[in-house]
């Protein structure tokens, strides 16, 4: 096996920092900061402000100091997301007030925000007085190492690609039966599209749902997933995901996960614990630790939780993690068996099994583009869907390609395909009426969404409202649902109204059609006719509920243009029972294993478990089964 020298790692509690609310920031307010900086230059006390350009738009920060120091830094009004943006923007502002410094760790999955909040701070400071030598002093931490030793003398007995849940959850169970484990990821960072989660991970029986309340049966959950078994992808699948789920939840909770109480599913089959983090994940804000977002739920928190694991693993010299390093290829003997992989940069890494956990499709763009005309992406930038073609190179079949979760509602803001969301609205909000591209009432709105955008021309839906829908709920997001901010007073709504490339505002409908480029008389035929269901309580063409059936009678009225956008996808590597990828003949392939969304959705029937937590749930339990797998089959 050969090697350059490791790449820096990014692993670290200290890296996955937990950030504050912004309303902890009040709380640093007039206070002492903990290291002050005396210098001969001089700054003039007072409260300065600097407005940047984020991800989702424009933010301002407010920096108060006297003539030495940094007192305070407020988030004055922002457009980053909830749980990734301002979670890093918090820490930032803890961060340089409590190191007096600039020159802080970035926050891993938020690098836009990172540094537009460094440079809004600075900006603040130069107002102030502040020359560049003052609050420069490096106080990042360094990254700790990713190896004991060298990897020359690193002898891995399995390989993992990819470091989101499924691959964390394989390594540890890996680790944890005694096997040295070699981790691949082509991003700088652990965590995959579950960094981008809510955290909810379900599960049934084991020992960790019942500290919260459930007591779960994996017999039932089995049964609910069969309930309509003529759809079933794969029976012998869902069984593994019901028996597997409890001691798999049970083995990131081992290795330091931290879990709230979730919910039940499935009418109390099973439930879903929500990660949480607990505020313990850093040192650097614990002087405000007791506002420490002790009740957040986030996929991000796993790796906080379990980075410390999986570090004492590494220093111990049972695993070793190479971060920014793209597996390309499977390397095969002669007897077609996998022996290990090849990377983008032409290295090769030997062992006896290699466990593939790099995630999805909903970021390639070549892969999305021969099932949707248009459409944006919510799920993660890293699910690149490198090692399929890789996989079928060596006899491996694929399943379901065309299977995504979608959702609708997203605003077309940026030109092109596989575009990360920017705005969205609540398409499925009562009283909303969906058109298709000839102004035709088309759906019954609010249903299986995922299917109407698939079937639309161009994959288009144009959602009609009013002002009163508008002043019933905030139906304008910034990003997508999972890392939202709401336009609460429709702020940005009715900007983009008035730019008029989406967003089509009329005081008649036929005003708003016509904007849209619609045909305005279809338009306004079509809203009266539903306009009647709406009076009689019964929708004649699509069977609405009477409770949806609000009518669109005043204006101003409102044309959103939307398209779909992918969460994540569901196909992917066949497998058998034991996470093993088999060819064409049904017959495993020695030495590879698949899971999470690489190995697909292995129950079609209930696709909806991308919302009760079944990504996180598929993920952790194939992750756990492939490598209790790999563990038995080689006897490591």
């Amino acid at each position: 096996m050969t090697s350059n020298a490791f790449k820096a790692g990014s692993l670290s509690r200290r890296h996955f920092v937990a950030g504050a609310g912004i309303l902890a920031l009040s709380l640093m307010s007039g206070c002492t900061p903990p290291n002050t900086k005396p210098t001969e230059a001089k700054m003039t006390p007072g409260t300065y402000s600097a407005s940047v350009e984020g991800l989702y738009g424009p933010y301002t920060i407010e920096v108060d100091v006297s003539e030495e120091a940094i007192l305070d830094v407020r988030i004055a009004s922002t457009h980053e997301s909830m749980y990734m943006g301002q979670r890093a923007q918090s820490t930032i502002a803890a961060n340089v007030v409590k190191h007096q410094t600039t020159e802080v760790d970035s926050i891993t999955g938020a690098t836009i925000t990172t540094t537009t909040m460094k440079e809004a701070i600075r900006d603040a400071l130069t107002q102030a007085g502040a020359n560049k030598k003052m609050f420069s002093e490096d106080a990042t931490t360094p990254a700790p190492a990713n190896a004991s030793g060298d990897i020359a003398d690193f002898d891995p007995d399995v390989i993992v690609v990819g470091a989101g849940i499924t691959g964390i959850t394989a390594a540890l169970t890996a680790a944890d039966r005694g096997a040295k484990v070699l981790v691949l990821d082509h991003n700088s960072h652990f965590g995959g599209s579950t960094m981008y989660s809510g955290g909810y991970c379900a599960a049934a029986g084991g020992e960790t749902l019942p500290k919260y309340g459930y007591e779960t049966n994996p017999d039932e959950l089995y049964a609910w997933f069969l309930d309509g078994d003529e759809s079933t992808f794969r029976p012998e699948l869902s069984y593994v995901a019901a028996y597997n789920s409890g001691p798999a939840l049970d083995m990131l909770t081992k290795y330091g996960a931290e879990w709230i109480e979730g919910g039940p599913i499935g009418d109390g089959v099973g439930a879903h614990a929500n990660a949480a983090s607990t505020g313990n994940a850093t040192e650097e804000v614990d002087y405000f630790a007791a506002y420490v977002i002790s009740h957040e739920q986030r996929g991000l928190s796993i790796f906080e939780d379990t980075a410390a694991s999986i570090q004492e693993f590494v220093d111990k010299g049972q695993m070793v993690y190479l971060l920014n390093t793209k597996a390309t290829e499977l390397v095969t003997n002669d007897a077609r068996e996998v022996t290990g992989v090849r990377t983008e940069a032409g290295e090769e890494f030997s062992a006896p099994a290699t466990i593939l956990s790099c995630g999805g499709y909903c970021a390639n763009e070549e892969m999305l583009s021969q099932l949707y005309a248009r459409w944006a992406r919510s799920g993660s930038p890293s699910s690149i869907g490198n090692m399929f073609d890789a996989a079928v190179k060596i006899g491996a079949v694929l399943h379901d390609m065309d299977f995504c979760r979608t959702d609708g509602g997203t605003l077309p803001v940026l030109e092109g395909n596989g575009q990360s969301v920017m705005r969205e609205i609540k398409h499925n909000t009562p009283g909303m009426v969906w058109l298709n591209t000839d102004g035709v009432r088309f759906w019954k709105e609010g249903s299986n969404a995922a299917r109407a955008y698939f079937d639309t021309d161009e994959n288009t839906v144009y959602c009609v409202a009013n002002k009163a829908i508008l002043e019933s709920d905030d139906i304008l997001y910034y990003g997508n649902y999972a890392t939202y901010v709401t336009d609460s007073n429709n702020e940005e709504l009715e900007r983009m109204a008035e730019q008029g490339e989406v967003v089509f505002k009329g005081e008649t409908v036929e005003e708003a059609a016509e904007k849209a480029g619609l045909d305005p008389k279809v338009v306004a035929e079509q809203i009266k006719r539903y306009n009647g269901f709406c009076a009689t309580g019964i929708d004649e063409d699509f069977g609405k509920g009477e409770d949806s059936l609000i009518a669109l009678e005043e204006g101003p009225f409102y044309i959103f243009e939307t398209i779909p956008n992918v969460k994540n996808t569901y196909g992917g590597l066949v497998i058998d029972d034991c996470a093993r990828v088999v060819d064409g003949d049904n017959q495993p392939i020695v030495g590879l294993y698949a899971a999470g969304e690489t190995a697909g959705n292995y129950n079609i029937v209930r696709p909806s478990a991308s919302y009760y937590g079944g990504n996180l749930h598929r993920g952790c339990t194939f992750g756990y089964t492939a490598a209790l797998s790999a563990v038995a089959d080689f006897s490591l």
